[in-house]
């Protein structure tokens, strides 16, 4: 892994490949199985990773020292409004101030390939602060919880609008 003092980020983002979903659904952080049980009632989050997977129009994978750290996408429900999703393993914890940065970069490519896109949503556990305060750091506007999946669980809306992120700075 590169040194994280340097400019350089400590990780790869590339596709998908076999074996990915199965290493970051075996390592998952524990607020993204938290919030993947919510959402869907199952433990088994490898089959509801491989299921959102499928269902994205562009997957990326984070990597470092040749281990999938996370894996994020991006799903168009509108020509005007996408969905966003990621969930990570544990290790990403130790990136999170460099993958803020590339997150930024990642979430402005996708506004800027898509002109006529002007919203990404989806929905965040009302108790998974790792993600708000991430969304916030991108942009993201997060709104009262309300009860949604599985069990009803708590979650809360969350949008990036292009505007938003635009107005961001390092």
């Amino acid at each position: 892994m590169t040194n994280p003092s340097t400019n350089t980020r400590p990780f790869t983002i590339r596709e998908l490949r076999p074996g990915d979903l199965e290493y970051i659904a075996a390592h998952l952080r524990p607020s993204d199985a938290r919030e993947l049980r919510a959402t869907y009632g199952t433990t088994d989050y490898f089959e509801r990773l491989t299921v959102s997977a499928a269902h994205t129009e562009e997957l990326h994978v984070c990597e470092a020292d040749g281990k999938p750290l996370a894996v994020f996408g991006i799903v168009p429900t509108t020509m005007y409004a996408a969905g966003i999703w990621f969930s990570g393993t544990t290790a990403m914890t130790k990136l999170r101030r460099h993958f803020v940065r590339e997150s930024r970069a990642v979430i402005n490519r996708w506004f800027e390939q898509r002109p006529e896109l002007r919203t990404m949503m989806n929905f965040t556990h009302a108790e998974n602060r790792m993600h708000h305060r991430w969304l916030q750091s991108v942009g993201g506007e997060l709104f009262e919880s309300e009860p949604r999946g599985a069990n009803g669980e708590m979650f809360r809306l969350f949008t990036i609008r292009r505007a938003a992120l635009c107005a961001i700075r390092d």
